[in-house]
């Protein structure tokens, strides 16, 4: 078959002048030899189950949300995306990062969604551990009824 518009042809020996941020992959020992983009996880959404294929892709229809669809384009994709949410496969460190990570509240949250709150470390520290907030009445101090933490301490 001839090449398909999810496929790459990967050029070894061309002296690359890109950003080198983009990751291709193939599924070793299979009669498809094409190289397949492997898009950034989506992480917008708290999914845990398995990744499957975009239903457009698998009926090789135009996408409807290229590139902002949260389902893989390929198996070479669910690989990834699997091996990275569990930790077993590194991006950052794929390419070489350099080492320094540049999140902030805002990447995060708009990483992973949610709700993020300050905790008492003290409390947070103690065994067992105690989930402690700021006191809502003195904010000066954490809200567990005893100890009561001074919360610019932590």
């Amino acid at each position: 078959s001839g090449p398909k518009l999810m496929d790459f042809t990967y050029h070894a020996n061309l002296d690359h002048k890109c950003k080198k941020d983009i990751l291709i992959g193939r599924i070793k020992n299979v009669e498809d030899k094409s190289w397949k983009k492997i898009r950034p996880r989506p992480t917008k959404t708290n999914y845990e189950g398995p990744y499957y294929i975009c239903k457009d892709v698998a009926a090789e229809e135009e996408r409807r949300y290229s590139g902002h669809c949260t389902f893989a384009y390929c198996q070479e994709e669910i690989d990834v995306w699997t091996l990275e949410r569990k930790g077993a496969f590194s991006r950052e460190a794929f390419f070489g990062g350099n080492g320094k990570v540049h999140l902030t509240v805002f990447k995060l949250l708009q990483d992973h969604l949610g709700e993020f709150m300050f905790l008492c470390e003290k409390c947070f520290d103690h065994k067992p551990r105690m989930i402690s907030k700021r006191n809502k009445d003195n904010s000066t101090s954490c809200s567990h009824p005893v100890t009561k933490h001074e919360f610019e301490d932590n």
